[in-house]
């Protein structure tokens, strides 16, 4: 028998009776209980005071000195037993107020004592309760250890005797006993990559730590060891899942979806949709069963993202079902289902626990005859009884009400499981979702619908009731309805909520009939009376609507616009977001105003001000996650602490990333848990491979090489950056930022923004020099971030420059820089190669004397004679216009390095991102600002032109002005390019003068002309503008609502899409009008149906990378194929991210490459960057 399931009454000083209450109290019931029954804190005993010395506080303290004398003091209830404790430096009382006879004969008067305990001062007295008493002598003989731990202990345990000291005894008499050999539990690979203490080690330091850093160490190895195995087991059941159960293949997509998608679709779908969808498809021709998680913040859509998954079934002879929560969310799923099918020969159901008998029977006969297609219900799909012919598909939504036992009885509605898609509308945090569903794929609609205004959230206090009621009047006035939401429905003495029926009651004297009609919900109600009253308010006979949170999930009324939430201090962040969700689905302004006394605790506090400052259901459940723990995430509970013996799945999140990363590494290479592929077996099997698996295996460990060595080469590169090059230290935020971020600013910052300056502030502090990559998609903002930027370096006494790559886009940053600070004194100048002599003599004397503070320019910056008096910023626009030697001169414009900032508009591919910038940190705004209309693209043939022309002319007609672009300037034989002086001509002559005024603009006009023209065009003096691509980058008139582009076939995506963000910036409805030749690629086919179907500049980049491959990731190439031998950028993205983990984790253990482990890799790493050649130097 293993010795560590030894029972502990078999512990020397432990016995049957201690046994048995280490048992009751602490559930610690064998060696190894005791073993990983670890320390909660500990107590420093290396300090000494005198009693002159003590801190006032109750902190625990040590002092050496004498008992003079003993007494006994009565009190109310018995007597307490006082000790006079004396050193040389003054007196301090000791006192019990039990175990007084016992203590009193143990106590030697005279002698010299080393006591400990926690102080407690009273009127500027010391005394100290109980406290730990040991002789002098006897210390000397036995020291004590520095840090001491304290367990976790009981009354009980300590009445009985059972202190700390004894839990100590107890804990090394175990080591004793052990002879310290606990068996090693961890790869030895992964002890050294992380740098971890052994086993024995590790348990050691945990109870008896010899200093801070060996208690760090061992809490590090433990605490990754109990997320690892964790991680382990999660990531081990969805890949066993998926190797045992099959899934029904979904191979077609038919009639149904098609039919519904081209006809019947209410919408465009989102670009989160979309992906969402193309996930699920993806499981579902897989040939394996589908388990994903389908995360959505409230109104992101996740309806039509289920149905679209039920018609791919019922495309494959296939049922499906959805199952709901309650039966008001079950009900109006059905309502909503039947409303978008009905059009369709689909037959749909609903099953509830209300649904009567002579209905149920005819729906179980329909179910299992297969006439049936869809059934809509509660539990009551889970019964045994509810029999389907073909199930092929089960949605739970709202899964958080469902517990893993009942989702697991819809498997066995079919012999082969149906696809499971369990959805969500509380967003789960990444630390959360990676535990406590860490065995589901999981997939995130992170974007809501176009247009949808968000709910106004408003903190009134109880004695402002009066004015949210006029409110409330008002609003019903205008033809709106209310929702007035209580916590409880009956009188409770614990919790003191506002009762229901009172509540009822009182709105019913504030809003009396026949004036007002008021609807009342709550969950003791009968099905049929809750669908009365759901069903008055849903056509409108009620204005108002008070209920208690039975209206929680999935309710959905249009015209109700307000949500008074009452005692919201009572509720949960994730139930206040919820209720929240049940406004803001129609036209009008919503409101959600949360109602509370003025006593609310922190918590509550903490609550109700995130609830008004954001939308974000993630942001709200990282903070509901921080205030309520995680849960069980190997059970089934939803909240309180997750029963973990040492690690936090909160503070601990990058431990918990770091071990999951382990686990899928480990899970992906060797699923059987079997040894890894030596080179030399990878060498052999790549040429002369004996099976497809031992191909696989060899491929996979050749590409890993490949690849981790880029990584490490990147990642190398930045840390020996920031070692050696320091950065100013922006200390400062003060006077120029302040004063416009309060009274400058033009709108409200996106939370994505926000986010980007914290990271951007976090550099300029660091003491070393920020290079941050800035990606941001057209019309994200990012102007805004580089000139707050440059505000901080302002109020450090540092200049700012920002490098733009052409002269028009500098020109518009000073322009628009300029109306930005006109009220401000700071100097800002503009520094292009059109400058004159006379004036760029004077801005070169200001800039050195530190009188300019911006400067904004082209490449001309860059020039030797430009001289800054201290610069701290440059911001590089668009920087992939720029190359890397051109950026590299930046550095020399000051001792100090300057801190960089390169921004661009165009989204970069993840995957290109952490190889083509891997050593640069990254920032991406990835949300539009509100409000902004989607720009409409459209394409058309050559042969449609007239139409297209009529098209401009009512454009022109309303007020708005007009974009043609022509790819080249000269004609090409080789490119049969339209010219675009030819196409100028015949613009000429449909838009004839003086009705239409044009204007031209091309890269070999004089930079005079190009300014008229431009400057033309912004002043409305002209309706169109004929241009080469010279307008692609940064060019802003906000009149300008349509881009026409000629010959669109020839043009890259994200050329097309630069253009395309030319309009769209104004009030009115943009269109992009892609203009083409019948004849046309495959490639250019896939460009223009993407650039129609999306929007998203990331999106569009990752079919960019497919279509065109990386480029040179080690130079400054943009495009073409990477110079891998055997690793692709594209298919093998995530061993590259797998990569770059491991090389990131050897970077952060040992930067340097000095421990024996990576002199391999040292050797290596010189050798390449010795030969520029990869292959003939991995060793």
């Amino acid at each position: 028998m293993d010795i560590m399931q030894t029972s502990l009454e078999y512990l020397k000083g432990v016995g049957p009776a201690k046994a048995q209450l280490l048992k009751n109290e602490m559930q610690l019931k064998s060696f190894q209980d005791l073993l990983h029954f670890f320390p909660h804190r500990y107590v420093d005993r290396s300090q000494f005071f005198s009693i002159n010395t003590l801190p006032a506080n109750n902190s625990e303290v040590q002092i050496k000195g004498r008992v003079k004398q003993l007494k006994w003091v009565n009190q109310k209830r018995g007597k307490r037993l006082v000790a006079e404790f004396e050193d040389e430096t003054g007196q301090l009382e000791l006192v019990w107020f039990r175990g007084h006879q016992w203590i009193a004969k143990s106590i030697q008067l005279n002698q010299e004592y080393i006591i400990f305990g926690r102080l407690n001062w009273y009127r500027g007295i010391a005394s100290m309760p109980h406290p730990e008493m040991t002789l002098a002598t006897a210390y000397e003989k036995e020291p004590l250890r520095p840090f001491q731990p304290i367990y976790s202990s009981t009354e009980k345990m300590v009445n009985s005797g059972l202190t700390q000291r004894s839990l100590q005894k107890m804990v090394s008499e175990l080591f004793l006993k052990t002879g310290h050999s606990f068996r090693e539990t961890l790869p030895e690979k992964i002890l050294a990559r992380l740098s971890l203490v052994s086993k024995a080690k590790a348990l050691n330091h945990i109870h008896f730590p010899e200093s801070q850093n060996a208690l760090t160490r061992a809490q590090m190895r433990l605490k990754f060891e109990e997320l690892f195995y964790i991680q382990l087991q999660l990531l081990l059941k969805n890949y066993q899942r998926k190797q045992k159960i099959k899934g029904h293949i979904f191979e077609s997509i038919g009639f149904h979806f098609n039919s519904f998608y081209e006809k019947a679709l209410p919408f465009t779908l989102t670009n989160a949709q979309k992906r969402v969808i193309k996930e699920i498809r993806n499981d579902l021709g897989s040939g394996r069963q589908m388990n994903r998680l389908l995360q959505g913040d409230v109104g992101s859509g996740k309806t039509i993202v289920a149905l679209l998954t039920m018609l791919i079934a019922l495309d494959n002879s296939f049922q499906a079902c959805l199952v709901a929560p309650t039966e008001i969310l079950a009900q109006q799923h059905y309502e909503s289902l039947s409303v978008l099918l009905k059009n369709s020969t689909i037959h749909l159901a609903l099953l509830t626990g209300s649904t009567k008998k002579k209905q149920r029977q005819k729906l179980h006969e329909e179910l299992e005859s297969g006439v049936l297609h869809i059934l809509i219900g509660t539990h009551a799909i889970l019964e045994e009884k509810v029999v389907f012919k073909s199930l092929g598909l089960a949605i739970i939504d709202e899964q958080h009400r469902f517990g893993v036992a009942q989702r697991a009885r819809l498997w066995k509605k079919n012999k082969i499981p149906p696809h499971i898609l369990v959805m969500t509308a509380t967003p789960i945090p990444r630390t959360l979702a990676m535990s406590l569903y860490g065995d589901l794929d999981s997939s995130i609609i992170d974007e809501l619908p176009p247009g949808r205004k968000p709910v106004k959230t408003i903190h009134r206090l109880d004695r402002n009731r009066l004015k949210v009621f006029a409110f409330l009047k008002e609003a019903i006035a205008k033809g709106q309805q209310v929702y007035i939401v209580y916590p409880l429905i009956q009188e409770s003495e614990k919790l003191d909520y506002k009762n229901l029926m009172e509540g009822y009651e009182s709105i019913q004297r504030a809003f009396p009939q026949p004036e007002f009609q008021i609807s009342i919900l709550h969950g003791q109600m009968t099905p049929e009376a809750k669908a009365i009253e759901m069903d008055r308010f849903v056509r409108q006979k009620t204005q108002i609507m008070v209920a208690t949170t039975v209206i929680e999930v999935g309710v959905n009324v249009p015209n109700a616009s307000v949500m008074v939430i009452e005692s919201a201090e009572r509720f949960g962040l994730s139930q206040l977001h919820q209720l929240r969700g049940r406004v803001g689905r129609g036209a009008s302004q919503s409101y959600c105003i949360l109602m509370s006394s003025e006593k609310r605790s922190e918590e509550a506090r903490t609550r109700i001000n995130t609830m008004v400052q954001t939308q974000d259901g993630f942001e709200l459940a990282e903070v509901d996650l921080r205030l309520r723990g995680p849960g069980n995430l190997m059970g089934t509970q939803q909240s309180g602490l997750l029963q973990l013996k040492i690690a936090n799945v909160i503070k601990d999140t990058q431990l918990l990333q770091t071990a999951r990363a382990y686990a899928q590494d480990i899970i992906k290479k060797d699923p059987n848990l079997e040894t890894e592929v030596s080179k030399a077996k990878a060498l052999n099997h790549i040429h002369f491979p004996e099976s497809q698996n031992a191909l696989t295996r060899a491929q996979m460990r050749l590409k890993f090489e490949e690849l981790f060595y880029i990584q490490l080469q990147l990642l190398l590169k930045n840390y020996q950056r920031k070692q050696k090059i320091k950065g100013h230290i922006f200390e400062s935020i003060g006077f120029h930022f302040n004063s416009f971020y309060e009274k400058a600013l033009p709108f409200t910052l996106t939370n994505a923004q926000k986010r980007v300056i914290k990271e951007i502030r976090n550099d300029l502090g660091s003491g070393r020099q920020m290079n941050r990559l800035l990606q941001g998609d057209v019309g994200s903002g990012k102007t805004i971030v580089a000139l707050l930027t440059m505000l901080i370096a302002l109020d450090n006494s540092f200049q700012a420059c920002l490098v733009a790559p052409t002269e028009i886009l500098a020109q518009q940053h000073y322009e628009s820089l300029s109306v930005l600070l006109k009220n401000s004194t700071i100097h800002l100048a503009l520094l292009t190669g059109s400058t004159k002599k006379k004036q760029r003599q004077k801005l070169h004397e200001e800039l050195e004397s530190g009188v300019l503070h911006i400067l904004i320019g082209t490449h001309a910056i860059l020039e030797e004679k430009v001289v800054f008096k201290s610069l701290g910023l440059a911001i590089i626009d668009e920087q992939h216009r720029f190359g890397v030697a051109q950026r590299a001169r930046l550095w020399k414009k000051n001792k100090i390095p300057p801190h960089i900032l390169v921004m661009t508009a165009t989204p970069i591919p993840r995957t290109l991102a952490m190889s083509l910038y891997g050593d640069l940190d990254s920032s991406i705004i990835d949300e539009l600002p509100p409000g902004r209309k989607p720009v409409k693209t459209i394409h058309r043939l050559d042969r449609n032109r007239l139409k297209v022309f009529a098209f401009l002319k009512e454009a022109i007609a309303k007020g708005q002005q007009v974009y043609i672009v022509y790819p080249l300037i000269q004609e090409s034989e080789k490119l049969d390019y339209k010219n675009l002086m030819e196409g100028y001509e015949s613009i000429q002559r449909a838009f004839p003068q003086p009705e239409f005024q044009i204007s031209i603009l091309h890269g070999q006009m004089t930079p005079e002309a190009k300014a008229i023209e431009m400057d033309r065009f912004v002043r409305q003096k002209t309706q169109i503008m004929v241009a080469t691509t010279v307008i692609e980058v940064g060019v802003n008139v906000p009149n300008a609502s349509v881009m026409v582009i000629e010959s669109a076939e020839r043009f890259g995506l994200s050329q097309l899409h630069q253009l395309r963000g030319r309009v769209g910036r104004g009030a009115s409805q943009s269109y992009c009008i892609l203009m083409s030749s019948e004849k046309r690629s495959e490639e250019a086919r896939t460009r223009i149906n993407t650039m129609v179907q999306t929007q998203d500049g990331f999106e569009l980049a990752e079919v960019d990378l497919r279509l065109r491959g990386p480029g040179n990731l080690m130079g400054t190439q943009q495009s073409g194929l990477l110079q891998l031998k055997i690793a692709n950028v594209i298919k093998d993205t995530q061993l590259l991210q797998t990569a770059r983990a491991y090389a990131q984790d050897i970077i952060k253990k040992d930067p340097n490459l000095e421990t024996e482990e990576h002199q391999n890799i040292k050797y290596t790493l010189a050798q390449i960057q010795f030969h520029q050649n990869i292959w003939n130097f991995i060793s």
